[in-house]
């Protein structure tokens, strides 16, 4: 049960990692991290940076910074520049929506499905395990 309740809680992990995401919608841009989610308006955007290797993350109006995970910067993304390419698709869709919309950024739990069944299941192989003595 234990062995079964590891593989369920690396599973949930990976699946929230792989699921990270920058989503390019009509009125916001929407970052999903592993936890949190952020839905910002495209006016609230001040400048995009990232590129070249490093983490790609928005500087908002309000002083606050979101993070983006999956473009979080690495080695290889030194040699494919996926970082550089992705900001420079946010700061061009940013600069022809930014007068679009406005308002504050909105932060929430990042619920993806498969990933919270299999923390479920984990904690409840985990339980089981305890209970059993397994």
């Amino acid at each position: 049960m234990a062995g079964l309740g590891a593989c369920l809680g690396v599973i949930t992990l990976m699946a929230r990692i792989w699921g990270s995401r920058i989503e390019l919608n009509a009125n916001n841009l929407t970052v999903v991290n592993p936890v949190l989610t952020y839905k910002i308006p495209y006016g609230a955007v001040k400048e995009v940076r990232g590129g070249g290797g490093a983490s790609l993350n928005m500087a908002l109006d309000d002083g606050g910074e979101v993070y983006s995970t999956a473009f979080g910067g690495s080695v290889i993304d030194g040699f494919v520049n996926s970082s550089g390419r992705a900001a420079e698709v946010v700061r061009k869709t940013v600069k022809e929506r930014r007068g679009r919309s406005g308002g504050s950024v909105e932060r929430r739990l990042t619920h993806p499905i498969p990933s919270t069944c299999c923390l479920v299941g984990s904690i409840a192989c985990w339980v089981a395990a305890g209970v059993l003595g397994v």
